[in-house]
């Protein structure tokens, strides 16, 4: 399911023209990070964890832009399987197999606090 959202997002991100030359893995995780300050600026301009909200006056907008921390993680999981399918990742058996070592680990990893 994933590894075809994967696809399905990078295939939207090569048809609006972002792949047009090889991407470098260092401006990819930065755009992962950005994601992931935007979620930040917006809690900290007052959006609720799970508030969803549209701003109609977004720069070339034809429509409502869906702003807010559900946005922006929902950017962060984008980005992060756009990614993914580009590198040719199999995000599913990677997450399998990175629940299955996480469920064998100790208590808070062994740490007392």
């Amino acid at each position: 399911m994933l590894n075809e959202l994967a696809q399905e997002i990078h295939q939207n991100s090569v048809d609006k023209g972002f792949y047009e030359k090889d991407r470098n893995p260092y401006e990819i995780w930065m755009l992962i990070n950005t994601e992931i300050v935007e979620a930040v600026e917006a809690y900290r301009d007052g959006f609720g964890l799970n508030e969803f909200a549209y701003d109609r006056r977004a720069e070339g907008a034809f429509e409502d832009k869906p702003v807010g921390i559900p946005s922006e993680m929902a950017d962060i999981f984008i980005r992060g399987l756009d990614a993914c399918a580009y590198w040719g990742i199999d995000i599913e058996k990677a997450i399998k197999e990175k629940m299955a070592y996480n469920a064998k680990r100790a208590y808070k990893h062994g740490r007392q606090h």
